[in-house]
């Protein structure tokens, strides 16, 4: 890894006011209040939406009060840009040209494996260190899978890979080496920000839940050019004395409103109330384990009939929830259900603090899905995840329906209600 240069002028005057080799470093300290680190995995079929987003970067840039670091991976195809096809970190600067980036170039990494545990732990480490603040944001900017791999086989195989595909490794992040690469840093990241399709799941959320105060992440597939930056990052630079919560809600806001005409959705999550809200779902699948096989078409009438999404195994659990308490007679589940619901919403201790989407193909959306699979699509690696682990009552309710009769009955009769449409940010290209 070697530092090929800093432009003179720019990133010297901003590295300076960070305090980096000062004997001053703590006092400066306090001159940032935000540093914003966006670590771009384009080395796939997004790299032309990676150049667009560091250029939407380019038209806010640093300041005095926000530093703006990016490490990028490009691929050997050609999409201009001064293209290259290594890992690069830049620190953002001011630039009207959105055809090129021209942001001061730190670091050249050569080739890197963008779902590493240890290229995010660097990138993360490196950017906290040199350019040290108040407040961290993180984005995760690449495809995403959910929880999972697009490919059952390497899924059940190597663990549950659903984010940062990197098409020259042929490779892909799982979850536990998500939370290892964000356990181990110099820092607390306060937000992380995932701009990528169908992370905005429990099962995710809770894998790093202990890694950050508030993650930010979709249900739904998002357009290719994800997050639209110059106008998030315009609200930072200008109250940059926003909290961790006031910076989620203006990414929720903003991408939203930036596609008017897609089913987007996009909601703020606060991690500490997630333990309660996984009890609780716990808790509700042992109810409905408890009055099977006798109620199974129940189970799949809930399950049919709920919120899906671009993979349709993954559901929203407030409307699986909502609908599994009108389809089960037994006041147990009923019960248990109602607490899930009461136990979504911010306002009534949930941490679903914020949540926004639009369009009817994904109106009864409402922050967070789960994973539940049609019969025959049971992915082992799912027992893998941190949340099974420590409520294994939602997989074992998987386990028990996952061959069931009713459930290919149901299947016959109702199918699956799933949104319509594409993207391209809802699967990696390998």
């Amino acid at each position: 890894m070697a530092r090929l240069w800093v432009w003179a002028s720019l990133a010297v005057a901003l590295l300076a006011t960070t305090g980096c080799g000062n004997g001053d470093g703590a006092e400066r300290r306090s001159q940032r209040a935000w540093t914003f680190m966006v670590y771009l995995d384009g080395d796939n079929d997004l790299e032309e939406a990676g150049v667009w987003d560091v250029n939407e970067m380019e038209r806010v840039g640093s300041t005095d009060a926000v530093s703006i670091v990016v490490q990028f991976d490009r691929g050997p195809q050609v999409n201009g840009a001064g293209d290259w096809s290594t890992a690069r970190r830049f620190l953002i600067a001011p630039d009207r040209d959105l055809q090129s980036i021209t942001s001061p170039l730190l670091m050249d990494l050569g080739e890197v494996d963008m779902a590493s545990t240890q290229a995010l732990r660097g990138f993360v480490s490196w950017a906290t260190s040199e350019f040290p603040a108040d407040h961290y944001a993180l984005v995760l900017w690449n495809h995403g899978a959910g929880w999972r791999s697009r490919s059952p086989g390497t899924g059940a195989a190597g663990g549950s890979r659903g984010i940062h595909f990197d098409g020259t490794s042929g490779t892909a992040m799982t979850m536990d080496g998500l939370r290892a690469a964000l356990s181990t840093l110099p820092a607390r990241i306060d937000l992380v920000a995932i701009d990528a399709s169908l992370m905005g799941m429990l099962e995710v959320c809770y894998e790093i839940h202990d890694q950050t105060d508030y993650i930010v992440a979709s249900e739904e597939s998002p357009p290719g050019t994800g997050y639209p930056y110059d106008v998030i990052l315009s609200r930072l630079v200008a109250d940059p004395e926003m909290t961790p919560a006031d910076l989620g809600r203006v990414i929720v806001d903003a991408h939203v409103e930036a596609y008017p005409n897609y089913g987007v959705t996009q909601s703020l999550i606060e991690t500490a109330r997630l333990p309660e809200l996984c009890a609780r779902v716990d808790a509700l699948a042992a109810s409905i384990r408890s009055v099977l096989p006798s109620q199974e078409e129940a189970y799949f009438q809930a399950l049919a009939t709920s919120q899906a999404y671009a993979f349709a195994y993954y559901r929203d659990l407030f409307d699986f929830t909502r609908n599994a308490r009108a389809a089960f007679s037994d006041d147990g589940v009923r019960q248990a259900a109602d607490a899930v619901m009461q136990g979504i919403p911010g306002e009534s201790g949930g941490p679903v603090l914020y949540e926004r989407h639009n369009l009817p193909a994904v109106m009864n959306s409402h922050g967070l899905s789960i994973y539940l699979p049609r019969l025959g699509e049971f992915y082992g690696s799912y027992d893998s995840l941190r949340f099974n682990r420590d409520f294994p009552n939602w997989s074992r309710l998987l386990h028990d329906t996952a061959g069931s009769s009713a459930g290919r009955v149901k299947e016959q009769r109702a199918g699956h209600r799933s949104r319509s449409g594409s993207d391209t940010r809802a699967e990696g290209p390998l």
